[in-house]
């Protein structure tokens, strides 16, 4: 098979890659991108398929052996095949798509919330959600993707794709040794940092959504918000709010399912990841607890 040498500094470039470490980026023309992704497109149904024979094989081989833990074995196998296949499959397509299309996601990043700042009060990581306690049930693991600050209608915030995830054992079959790894997402969607004009209550306002010792939405934020999400919770301080925002849908990225046969629908999808966060702020803005511009805009209309 045909290597690709980066031109560069002489280096193979990983398979199924354009990049390289170096720096240099091979452009590909819109077909034979389409190509590219049309063929992990592909392997993606074969896993697919995988999965569907993991559970015939495993009925058929417990059916025939009388023993669960031989069809948990074929299940097992075939799964991880077909779910190992389809992860990687889905993160090649999506690292040639940000590397063919990275420079016009991120210029029209820039364009709609302007260079990116790095202000410390708005930095969003784990050790930082857990100290907010917002979000109380049992988690273990946490994913933070496509983190950014800017400014949008005048408010500075910082927003990311945030995902906490609750694993735990759980006993399946006969034995008591058979036990399996489960995870369920205890959290996932948008987590939003932003600056307000009015300053908080003394002591400080949370909201959240599961627990009704914090008592009603005071701020009456969640009518604001719930056309855009599920608003989780809500932490004010001084002039600081922290939100946590239930959505299926991403803010700066490409959404779960993607259409890999259209770019331009590719390109269309990432801009309304980019009108979504746009529109969680302009919810916030429209609450005159937060910003007193809100009311001066109300008077004047």
């Amino acid at each position: 098979m045909k290597k690709h040498i980066c031109p560069m500094c002489g280096e193979p470039l990983k398979k199924g890659s354009t990049a390289c470490s170096c720096g240099y980026k091979e452009s590909l023309a819109d077909r034979e991108l389409l190509r590219r992704l049309a063929r992990w497109d592909r392997m993606r149904t074969v896993c697919s398929v995988m999965l569907v024979l993991g559970l015939v094989a495993g009925g058929v081989v417990w059916w025939r052996s009388g023993d669960i833990r031989w069809g948990l074995l074929a299940l097992f196998i075939l799964l991880a095949v077909g779910i190992i296949g389809l992860c990687r499959c889905d993160s090649r397509q999506r690292k040639l798509i940000w590397e063919q299309m990275g420079d016009f996601f991120r210029s029209e990043t820039e364009q709609a919330f302007g260079p990116g700042t790095r202000l410390p009060e708005l930095f969003i990581d784990e050790a930082g959600i857990r100290r907010s306690r917002m979000i109380d049930r049992r988690w273990e693991e946490c994913r933070i993707k496509n983190y950014r600050q800017g400014v949008h209608q005048g408010v500075r915030f910082g927003a990311a794709n945030v995902e906490l995830t609750h694993n735990f054992e759980e006993h399946v079959g006969r034995d008591v040794n058979d036990t399996m790894t489960r995870s369920v997402k205890a959290f996932g969607g948008v987590w939003l940092i932003c600056e307000t004009e009015r300053q908080a209550p003394e002591g400080g306002y949370l909201y959240r959504r599961e627990d009704d010792t914090y008592g009603r939405d005071a701020l009456e934020l969640v009518p604001l918000l719930e056309t855009l999400g599920r608003p989780a919770a809500v932490r004010w301080e001084e002039n600081r709010l922290e939100l946590a925002l239930e959505s299926t849908l991403p803010v700066m990225d490409l959404p779960v399912d993607i259409n890999v046969r259209d770019l331009n629908a590719l390109r269309r999808s990432y801009l309304v990841s980019l009108r979504y966060l746009q529109g969680i702020i302009e919810a916030l803005r429209r609450c005159g607890a937060l910003f007193a511009e809100h009311e001066k805009e109300q008077t004047n209309g």
